[in-house]
């Protein structure tokens, strides 16, 4: 497991440990983890209330107080860990603090430390046009969560291939694979990609392979940081290459 903190590549690390560690932290410290927990988690959660039938302002406040109680409750406790994946322990835990909302009437809106800015954001957020053709909330909030991690890996490598004199690289495998999966379009043909770079055809695919290569190597990275075992991490990488082919 790695070190708290951020990772290596510039992103959050979201991992048990430093989840862990939240009870424990003074406020700034605390306030800063919290952000990076709801950064990585509030939109798979929100985008499955709305899913499920409630309005704007209901979502944000019961994902509001959830992730305040989590917290609150060590719900991302070292115990936690060897009950499965931690994406299905987070919607398990959160369809039961949404029953246990609307039994007793009255949705939780709790702040931690301050507001919750990602969630002011979202208040009159609809779904992204990748979750429309998802049938259930359930499937909704695994594409969320997959894309999310999509979105802050495609960063990551943007970034490293940047450094590296490689912009071509993650350009093509953005237009060609990422972008036509989150827009819900067809992928444009390589040779037209291709074209737009002063490439061949096949120079534009050796440059594809390499970033599909270098993309797949920072994910199993980003998987690494909140998963228990190999076999959690490969079924993991397994749904998101379904979500970037599209199925």
């Amino acid at each position: 497991m790695k070190n708290q903190g951020a990772g290596p590549r510039g992103f959050p690390s979201t991992n048990w440990e430093q989840l862990d560690s939240l009870r424990s932290q003074g406020p700034a410290e605390r306030r800063d983890t919290l952000d990076t927990v709801i950064a990585a988690y509030w939109k798979p959660l929100y985008y499955y209330l709305l899913r499920r039938g409630h309005d704007f302002e209901q979502a944000k406040d019961l994902v509001q107080g959830f992730l305040t109680e989590a917290i609150e409750k060590q719900l991302f406790s070292q115990g936690q860990r060897e009950r499965g994946r931690f994406r299905s322990l987070l919607l398990a835990s959160f369809d039961h603090y949404v029953s246990n909302s609307q039994r007793s009437e009255r949705a939780r809106k709790r702040s931690p430390d301050g507001n919750l800015v990602q969630l002011d954001d979202a208040a009159e957020a609809s779904e992204p046009l990748f979750l429309k053709s998802c049938d259930s909330p359930e499937e909704v909030f695994h594409r969320a969560w997959i894309s999310g991690m999509v979105l802050r890996v495609l960063r990551s490598l943007e970034r490293e291939f940047a450094r590296t004199g490689k912009e071509a690289h993650y350009a093509i495998f953005a237009r060609r694979v990422v972008n036509p999966v989150l827009d819900g379009a067809e992928a444009p043909p390589l040779n037209e990609i291709a074209q737009a770079h002063g490439l061949t055809a096949k120079e534009a695919a050796n440059r594809l392979l390499t970033a599909r290569r270098a993309y797949q190597r920072l994910l199993r990275e980003e998987i690494a940081l909140y998963l228990g075992s190999a076999d959690e991490a490969n079924a993991e990488l397994d749904d998101i290459l379904r979500f970037l082919a599209g199925r």
